[in-house]
């Protein structure tokens, strides 16, 4: 009996140290951290183009998630879907001082107006500057979630009941954002590349004239990871892809070789100001090479994948007898036979203007007679050109073949003379069995545009390149002119840190640790209290067991 009376006085002496273990152990189960969920975001662009900055500066982000219905936003990440962002409530949301933006973004917007109005937003934001860090990222189901989680502890914060708001401190679950990748810098190499092919025709190669047809490959959308630019302009890559495959039918013997050297240039650089043409003109100028000097006509290809007709943008109108003149009119007699609608639309070119319109605008400053065909019939109207919603699933690719068989009949029927008056407008210079290998133009069509093709991702060696210079070498002799921008007065400067992984770590709201941190202060101010009052305690203890001993 008194062996336990004295075990029992030695676990009393112990007691404050096993309350100060309690105590660290109670702390580190109370962490309001619970987990965290790690998952791929898209920086919106920064670059600058012609000495001016476009796109969001900030890329760190650290902060408590909110949804954009919480009253206070300042330094805060507001976790927002798509669907609910407008133009007015993004201006709104960086008035309120929020820290950061990520957007949830659904693979595809079935509504026109729901398009329309991300439309409207996208251009907003990379028409500017935003000085705060945008992040987007692919809706799913854990993000969806997230998103709901976050909105319901904004709801519970903002509840008109106590026993609802103190409910809420308990129940519901905040996230902690966090992007540590680092300040987005200035990329050292941003070369462009542009892939010129070329078919001699008929006679001295130095003496002929030159027709050419030109495309840019490159694509542009709020962020470079979602740019795949299946319209605009992936329809006019694949167009040019498959002119030259035809025309290098025709050219592969003597005997239906034309008057013309036939060039097909793939330009980079195009959602730039037509970066690569420009510098693949001055670099042909400066040159001793004759082909731009003998130039023809130039034909630009942005966006024909859908549309009952086709616009051809000029910048003066052709005049009669010149050879603009002549290729509209080849042009328009096959679209007569088929029938398909072409309009000619006439824009003055305006030097004051940021950008260039229309890529044949760049050949038109030069005083190289050039146009381009469009499904859009203003400049204005093709803004969606840059949207991350240019998918595969907007273009009619049965649109695209009949705008190709347009195209290489219009050309064919230019070089080789054949007015409608001598032949007939519904005769056609390609057949069916050489037309039988575009049934792959579909499959190709679908890989090439599966894959994003901003420029700042586009490197010398990228596979979008060499997968190019691959297809259009098998047509022609095809060879590459490589510009990089000056180092002292650069045209252009991209941005890295275009792709990181956010974190969301789930935590309990601000609140909670407020009353959390209220229940470990009264817990250890009772503790303090009972150590304060444990030495009397073991004196009578200990005065206990003497007694006890001496019974």
């Amino acid at each position: 009996m008194v062996a336990s009376w004295e075990d029992a006085l030695e676990v009393c002496r112990s007691l404050p140290v096993n309350l100060l273990l309690a105590c660290v152990v109670i702390l580190t189960l109370s962490s309001s951290v619970n987990g965290a969920h790690e998952f791929d975001v898209f920086r919106m662009y920064q670059y600058e183009l012609h000495g001016k900055s476009f796109g969001c500066h900030g890329s760190q982000v650290n902060m408590e998630a909110r949804s954009s219905a919480a009253s206070q936003l300042h330094r805060r990440c507001v976790v927002v879907r798509l669907s609910n962002l407008t133009e007015e409530s993004f201006t709104h949301l960086v008035q309120r001082g929020a820290g950061a933006l990520l957007v949830l973004m659904p693979e595809t917007l079935h509504s026109p107006s729901l398009l329309g109005q991300w439309n409207a937003l996208e251009q907003q934001l990379l028409s500017d500057e935003v000085s705060i860090p945008v992040y987007f990222a692919e809706e799913t189901a854990e993000l969806l979630s997230l998103h709901d989680n976050i909105a319901n502890l904004v709801a519970s914060e903002q509840s008109a009941s106590v026993a609802e708001s103190l409910l809420g401190v308990f129940t519901a679950q905040g996230y902690q954002m966090a992007v540590t990748a680092g300040e987005s810098k200035p990329v050292k190499e941003s070369p462009i590349t542009t892939l010129v092919g070329k078919l001699a025709g008929r006679g001295d190669p130095q003496q002929l004239p030159t027709l050419a047809v030109v495309a840019h490959y490159d694509a542009h959308a709020i962020t470079p990871h979602l740019a795949f630019g299946s319209d605009s302009n992936g329809s006019g890559v694949v167009a040019l892809l498959e002119l030259a495959r035809l025309f290098s039918l025709l050219y592969s013997d003597a005997r239906t070789k034309g008057a013309f050297n036939l060039l097909f240039v793939l330009s980079g650089g195009g959602k730039y100001d037509y970066q690569g043409t420009r510098h693949w003109i001055d670099s042909v100028q400066d040159s001793d090479d004759p082909v731009l000097a003998n130039a023809h006509y130039v034909l630009c290809l942005d966006s024909i994948g859908r549309g009952d007709g086709l616009f051809l943008h000029v910048s003066k109108p052709p005049k009669e007898g010149s050879p603009a003149h002549a290729v509209l009119k080849s042009l328009k007699e096959v679209a007569e036979s088929m029938p398909l609608d072409i309009s000619v639309v006439h824009k003055k070119i305006n030097l004051a203007d940021e950008r260039s319109a229309w890529e044949h605008e760049r050949f038109s400053i030069k005083r190289i007679p050039a146009a381009t065909f469009s499904h859009y019939d203003t400049y204005q109207s093709a803004k969606e050109r840059h949207t991350a919603y240019d998918r595969r699933s907007g273009v009619d690719i049965s649109v695209v073949k009949r705008n190709i068989h347009f195209l290489a009949e219009g050309i064919a029927r230019h070089i080789y003379n054949l007015s409608s008056e001598g032949v007939g407008s519904n005769t056609r210079v390609f057949n069916t069995s050489q037309d039988e290998e575009s049934d792959l133009l579909t499959s190709w069509f679908d890989h090439f545009t599966s894959h994003p093709r901003a420029q700042p991702l586009i490197g010398k060696e990228h596979s979008v390149l060499s997968t190019l210079e691959q297809q259009l070498s098998r047509s022609c002799p095809t060879t590459r002119h490589v510009s990089k921008p000056d180092r002292k007065d650069p045209d252009y400067i991209f941005y890295g840190l275009s792709k990181s992984v956010m974190t969301a770590s789930s935590i309990k709201p601000g609140v909670f640790d407020l009353v959390l941190g209220f229940a470990v202060a009264a817990y250890l101010l009772m503790v303090y209290s009972a150590l304060q009052a444990f030495p009397y305690a073991t004196v009578m203890l200990s005065r206990l067991v003497g007694k006890l001993k001496k019974a």
